[in-house]
């Protein structure tokens, strides 16, 4: 995770994650593992608030803007940790000749293959 980024709702910043230590690990994996049994993810951590920035001063078009989502700093790391597991289990499941679907693994070298098999 970056350091200096906004707080989210619960007033949580990176910084203070990695300062709480092994309690931290302990009470954000115990979280990430409920989320991840029950399928229920608690409403605090559902909250974002998205901020509209103007790319350019004095912009009033929808294309001249940029938005950013400040979101629940521990929210950001359960859905790291559960997105990591979820890609650990997929990879064991989805066949390694899987092409585009898998990093590493586009649909070019497969359609090449394709096209020398089927031209004589």
């Amino acid at each position: 995770m970056k350091w200096r980024k906004a707080e989210g709702s619960d007033g949580v910043v990176v910084e203070m994650v990695e300062a709480a230590g092994d309690f931290a690990i302990e009470k954000i994996t115990e979280l990430a593992n409920q989320i991840y049994d029950t399928g229920n993810i608690p409403e605090r951590m559902e909250e974002s608030e998205f901020i509209v920035i103007p790319k350019k001063e004095g912009a009033v078009e929808c294309d001249k803007h940029r938005t950013i989502s400040i979101m629940n700093q521990v929210a950001k790391i359960v859905l790291r940790v559960i997105d990591e597991s979820l890609k650990r289990k997929i990879e064991e499941t989805v066949d390694r000749a899987q092409f585009g679907f898998k990093k590493g693994k586009g649909t070019r070298n497969a359609v090449f293959v394709l096209i020398a098999i089927i031209k004589p």
